[in-house]
């Protein structure tokens, strides 16, 4: 529950910094919608563009371009969360690399050129990768907004 409090105010951190920055209608309500969802605690239910716009305002306001996703990387990620049943944050941390995950080719394809290092054929390598990314979102947005 406190994941998702402070995840919930640094989104809303991140919408009044893209308000604020001249960033169109499209952009605040799409990052407003990813922050209900998060806030749910609804993982599986972000769209594409919704973590596209909510990882691109992460990097935009930590100064961590790494931190976005590509239109192609944000579906590849929505197809591989929807196929292997992801739909909360239980869910992603209980997520068992033991079992093939499907989506796995998908994903690979759209982050293999930005990733070169990590093994997208190894279910426990993509899942090191999600942990680690996940955690540098959190401790870039954690910095930026001075949150403990």
């Amino acid at each position: 529950m406190r994941r998702t409090r402070i995840l919930l105010v640094c989104v809303l951190a991140v919408g009044v910094s893209v308000a604020a920055s001249g960033c169109g209608a499209f952009e605040v309500l799409t990052l407003a919608s990813a922050g209900a969802k998060l806030a749910a605690g609804d993982v599986g239910e972000l769209t594409a563009a919704e973590w596209e716009v909510l990882t691109g305002a992460a990097a935009d306001a930590t100064g961590t371009p790494a931190l976005a996703l590509t239109p192609e990387e944000a579906a590849a990620l929505v197809v591989f969360l929807d196929a292997n049943n992801i739909q909360s944050f239980d869910d992603f941390e209980n997520f068992d690399v033991t079992n093939p995950p499907q989506g796995l080719d998908e994903l690979a394809a759209a982050f293999s050129g930005r990733y070169p290092d990590v093994d997208w054929d190894d279910p426990d390598a993509v899942n090191q990768w999600f942990e680690q990314y996940g955690d540098d979102i959190a401790a870039a947005l954690q910095d930026q907004f001075n949150m403990s």
